[in-house]
């Protein structure tokens, strides 16, 4: 007599191949995420470098990312200071990602200078993953504090990095 799986025992592995696929697929998808908060900071940090050694040279911080890729007349450039431009790899979604700088004085006492590398498009629970990976512990008020902030209504999410400050 020829044997056979009976119909139980087939439903029966394919409920444990489904429940194993559900366990698993969440795993997978928490590493990927991981992978790209982790090249976020890499790439953010990479930024900060080259763009305090731009501030080191020229004495200016960098009006966007060309200015660390090519010399545009600036007196002292000495680059460049990047590989490579940003594109959309570089966003986790594929989306607009960024260099730009801000200075932020306080009257009469300092002025400090900052550069942000900003992603548009992030959604809240992964900004809050680039955080507590940065810097764990913030509590509610994360996203308005620290180096890395998050604005929810444009889903803008920012590295700010200290560059300089200056005693008035």
């Amino acid at each position: 007599m020829k044997k056979s799986f009976t119909l139980i025992e087939l439903i029966l592995v394919v409920a444990i191949v489904a429940i194993l696929a559900g366990l698993i697929a969440p795993i997978i998808r928490g590493a990927r995420q991981d992978a790209q908060i982790s090249r976020m900071i890499d790439t953010g940090e990479a930024l900060y470098k080259a763009s305090r050694l731009f501030y080191s040279d020229t004495g200016t911080l960098p009006a966007d990312i060309d200015d660390l890729l090519a010399d545009r007349g600036i007196s002292g450039w000495d680059g460049p200071y990047i590989e490579k431009p940003l594109t959309p790899k570089d966003h986790p979604y594929g989306g607009l990602c960024y260099l730009t700088n801000r200075t932020v004085t306080t009257i009469g006492v300092r002025e400090q200078r900052y550069v942000l590398y900003a992603f548009w498009n992030i959604d809240s629970s992964f900004a809050k993953r680039v955080n507590d990976a940065v810097e764990p512990g913030e509590g509610l008020i994360w996203a308005m504090t620290g180096k890395v902030q998050y604005i929810a209504v444009a889903q803008w999410l920012s590295f700010e990095y200290h560059i300089h400050t200056f005693n008035l």
